[in-house]
């Protein structure tokens, strides 16, 4: 697979049934950890532990990534073959949800194929999107925190990414303003009150001129 960036995104159009957003940003990913092999390691690493992968994988072990893989259960996002470790098996959401049993199906179909090394890695906008076990889950957020991170290499366009992220809204929420916190607790209330003078209305316990 070529490894210019602007090639892998060229391949994408937006249809009806896949959001090209998911593609742009797999690719995007896949290109920024594939081309800095010690990034691509990191993560990979990173992910194995979370998924209680029983050895740590060796310090020049390689990390073979690929997008798109064809299965008879589907097209799996981004594969990650680490020397030595596990299969990384990856579905990436935006905004989407996952079809039925996708992330079980995508788990059994390269099990098949790399019996004992297959751990999945699910990547959404929300935690809401978690439906489903995978033995990874991480929100984009966690992704732009990981890449943020002082411990992470510093790589050519990774600021790029970051900043596709947060332009996207898929990167670490806004703060909370002082206003906003005033003004919540007084909000919360409103609906409440409003269905207390309706229905005192309707039983007639509030007199016309109380509603003046």
């Amino acid at each position: 697979m070529t490894d210019n960036l602007f090639h892998r995104l060229r391949r994408y159009h937006g249809s009806p049934d896949r959001e090209a957003g998911e593609d742009f940003l797999t690719e995007a990913f896949a290109w920024l950890v594939s081309k800095h092999p010690p990034l691509g390691h990191a993560f990979a690493s990173d992910l194995a532990a979370r998924a209680k992968w029983n050895e740590p994988i060796p310090s020049d072990a390689e990390v073979c990534w690929s997008t798109q893989v064809r299965t008879s259960n589907g097209i799996i996002d981004m594969v990650a073959d680490v020397q030595s470790g596990p299969l990384l098996v990856f579905e990436h959401k935006v905004w989407a949800e996952l079809r039925e049993h996708q992330i079980e199906d995508y788990r059994e179909v390269m099990e098949q194929q790399h019996p004992g090394r297959v751990k999945t890695v699910l990547i959404t906008a929300r935690k809401g999107q978690w439906t489903q076990n995978a033995d990874v889950q991480l929100t984009w957020a966690d992704v732009h925190g990981w890449l943020s991170s002082a411990n992470t290499p510093r790589v050519a366009l990774r600021d790029d990414l970051l900043e596709y992220l947060r332009a996207e809204g898929l990167g670490p929420p806004a703060p909370v303003s002082h206003e906003c916190i005033l003004s919540f607790a007084p909000g919360e209330q409103l609906l409440p009150t409003l269905t207390a003078l309706f229905n005192g209305c309707r039983i007639g316990h509030i007199a016309p001129a109380e509603l003046r």
